[in-house]
C-alpha cells in the first residue's frame, strides 16, 4: 500500500518545509472501509474465533494512494 504520511517536527524551526513523499507499507489487511485502511503486522489464529491482530495501523482512507494485493489467502490458518 502506498500512502501519504503525516509528520511532525519537535523544537524550533526557521522555515516550514512539509514533504509529500509516499510511504510504502506491507501488512495484513484487516479492513478497507470508506474512512480507513487497517493493516496489521502479525496475526495469531484463535481456536474458537478470529484470533488476535498485533501492531495495527489505522490509516485515513483519503491519505491512501494505492493498495496492491500480494496474497489473498492467509499464510497461517488456525
Amino acid at each position: 500500500m502506498s500512502w501519504l504520511d503525516a509528520c511532525t517536527e519537535a523544537g524550533w524551526i526557521d522555515e516550514a518545509k512539509p514533504d509529500a513523499t509516499l510511504v510504502v507499507t506491507y501488512g495484513l489487511l484487516i479492513a478497507n472501509t470508506n474512512e480507513w485502511v487497517s493493516l496489521a503486522q502479525t496475526h495469531i489464529p484463535g481456536e474458537k474465533g478470529p484470533g488476535y491482530w498485533g501492531n495495527v495501523w489505522y490509516i485515513p482512507k483519503n491519505m491512501v494512494k494505492k493498495v496492491v494485493t500480494i496474497q489473498t489467502s492467509p499464510i497461517c490458518k488456525g
